[in-house]
């Protein structure tokens, strides 16, 4: 598993911290893996979402995908 961090997103991303955690709370976008008080994502979890994103995925579509995502991380415990 990689894992990379907020600002590794922004680079692969056009988006600023306060609107990925918007996305986040609209479950647009992945909540991150919270290890102590640092936050990270799973690499193929961003490259699914920006996939999804240049493929001009819905609201309901992304909705979805993060969901997927949530279930597969329980799955995997």
């Amino acid at each position: 598993m990689n894992l990379i961090n907020l600002r590794e997103i922004r680079e692969r991303m056009p988006r600023s911290n306060s609107t990925i955690y918007s996305e986040i709370e609209r479950k647009i976008f992945p909540r991150p893996i919270k290890i102590g008080r640092s936050s990270y994502w799973q690499d193929f979890e961003i490259e699914r979402m920006l996939a999804a994103y240049a493929a001009g995925a819905t609201h309901a579509e992304l909705m979805a995908i993060c969901e997927t995502i949530h279930a597969e991380r329980q799955a995997s415990k």
